[in-house]
C-alpha cells in the first residue's frame, strides 16, 4: 500500500482497491494456513490508515472503528473483510466441501487411502513400522485414524448424533460416510445439509487432534475435539449468512444503486456525520456542503468530546447550522444518517442525554428564513463526504 498515494483516490477508488487487490491477495493462503491473530490484526492496521488518509498525509481521523467498518453495507458497515474470521471461514469451508463435494482433495485422500498415516508411510519407507502411534496397539489405517482406534470411536459417540463405528460397520472411510449421509438424509428433516455438515467438521478436527498428538505432543481429549468441531461449524454458519445478507445487498445495490441526491435549484444541502469513541468518550464530525450541481461550497471536520453516538450526532448537525448561519448561505438543507434524531428536531421534541444541543439546533434553525431537514441512509451520506 505505500505505492499507492492517497490522494490520487477518491473514496471510492480506496473502495475498490482494498477489496478487489489487497483483502483478495491472501485468499489462497487463508485456504490452506491459519494465520496468527497478530498478523492479521497488522494487516487490517495498515488497511484502515489507508483507508483513512486524506490528502497525502500517512495518518488521518479513523471516524468508525474497525469492528464497525467490517460489517456488511446492510448494517451500515463497508463490508471489508476481517481476516481473522474469514480465515477461520476459509478452513472450515474445506471441511464443509467434504461433505457438500465428493472430489474435495481431503476427501479424495481420506475416501483413496493417501493420507500420510503410520501404514502408508511404512509402505514407502518413511516410518519405521506401521504402529499407530497414539493407541500403539494396531495398524495406523486411514480408518483406524480417524474412526476406529478407541480415542476417536469414543470422540463419534460423544457427539449428539452417536455415530459408532466399529470394524464390522467399516469397510472403508468412503463407504461408512455414504452411510451416515444417506442415513441423515432419510431422516426426514429439513435441516439435513447442516447435521452433514458435522460429520465433516469432526472429521475435520479428529485429523488435526491426531497430528498435534503426534508432532506437538499435545494430550488427545475427546470433549475439546467435539467442542472445537462445534465452535468451528458455528463460525462458519455466522460467517456463511453473513456472506449470503452481503450478497443480497450486492444485488440489491446493483439493481437499485446508491446515489447523493442534490438540493433543489438555488439550495445547498448539508452532509453531516460523526465518529464516536466510547472509552474515553471522544469523536469527531464532518460536515460537507454541496450545491444543485454536486460542487463543494465548503468541507469541515473537528474532534470532540461526546458522552453517546447520539450526542455526536446532534453537535455535527449544531455545526452545520453555525456554518450556515455564520456565513449567511441561505436556503439549505440539513442531511444526516440518524434517523431518530431528525426525527426528534423536526417533532420539537427532545433526547434527555442530547437536550442542550437539540435547543441551540431549534435556536439556529430559527435564525434561517429556508431551511430543512433530511434524512438519508447511511450509504448515500457516505457518498456525499466523498
Amino acid at each position: 500500500m505505500e505505492g499507492w498515494k492517497e490522494r490520487l483516490l477518491n473514496q471510492a477508488g480506496k473502495e475498490t482497491l482494498i477489496k478487489s487487490v489487497i483483502q483478495a491477495m491472501p485468499s489462497y493462503a487463508m485456504n490452506i494456513i491459519k494465520f496468527f491473530k497478530s498478523f492479521c490484526k497488522r494487516i487490517c492496521s495498515k488497511v484502515a490508515r489507508f483507508w483513512w488518509a486524506t490528502s497525502g498525509k500517512e495518518r488521518g481521523i479513523h471516524w468508525k472503528k474497525w469492528d464497525c467498518i467490517t460489517d456488511s453495507n446492510s448494517s451500515v458497515g463497508l463490508g471489508f473483510k476481517d481476516l481473522e474470521k474469514h480465515n477461520t471461514t476459509y478452513l472450515a469451508k474445506q471441511a464443509w466441501r467434504a461433505m457438500k463435494n465428493p472430489d474435495a482433495i481431503w476427501v479424495q485422500k481420506a475416501c483413496h487411502d493417501i493420507l500420510p498415516v503410520g501404514s502408508n508411510l511404512y509402505k514407502r519407507r518413511m516410518a519405521p513400522d506401521l504402529l499407530c502411534q497414539i493407541c500403539l496397539k494396531g495398524m495406523e489405517t486411514v480408518k483406524h485414524a480417524l474412526l476406529l482406534y478407541d480415542w476417536a470411536r469414543a470422540t463419534w459417540f460423544g457427539v449428539e448424533y452417536q455415530w459408532i463405528p466399529t470394524p464390522e460397520t467399516v469397510n472403508s472411510i468412503g463407504s461408512w460416510m455414504v452411510k451416515c449421509i444417506r442415513k441423515i438424509r432419510e431422516g426426514g428433516r429439513d435441516d439435513h445439509e447442516k447435521r452433514i455438515s458435522k460429520l465433516g467438521f469432526l472429521l475435520w478436527e479428529i485429523w488435526k487432534t491426531r497430528n498435534n498428538k503426534l508432532f506437538q505432543q499435545q494430550e488427545v481429549n475427546q470433549s475439546w475435539t467435539i467442542s472445537k468441531a462445534r465452535a468451528l461449524e458455528t463460525v462458519y454458519g455466522k460467517l456463511a449468512k453473513k456472506q449470503q445478507t452481503q450478497k443480497r445487498e450486492a444485488n440489491r445495490s446493483r439493481t437499485y444503486p446508491m446515489t447523493w441526491r442534490p438540493p433543489p435549484e438555488d439550495w445547498l444541502k448539508a452532509n453531516v456525520d460523526a465518529a464516536f469513541r466510547k472509552e474515553n468518550e471522544t469523536g469527531a464530525i464532518a460536515v460537507v456542503i454541496k450545491d444543485s450541481k454536486e460542487k463543494m461550497v465548503l468541507g469541515f471536520s473537528g474532534k470532540i468530546q461526546a458522552k453517546s453516538s447520539i450526542v455526536a450526532e446532534a453537535q455535527a448537525i449544531r455545526q452545520a447550522l453555525i456554518i450556515v448561519n455564520n456565513l449567511n448561505m441561505g436556503k439549505t438543507l440539513i442531511e444526516s444518517d440518524s434517523l431518530k434524531l431528525i426525527q426528534t428536531i423536526k417533532s420539537k421534541t427532545t433526547i434527555g442525554e442530547a437536550s442542550a444541543i437539540i435547543q441551540d439546533i431549534q435556536n439556529l434553525m430559527e435564525k434561517i428564513p429556508e431551511k430543512g431537514m433530511t434524512w438519508t441512509p447511511r450509504n448515500e451520506n457516505r457518498l456525499a463526504m466523498q
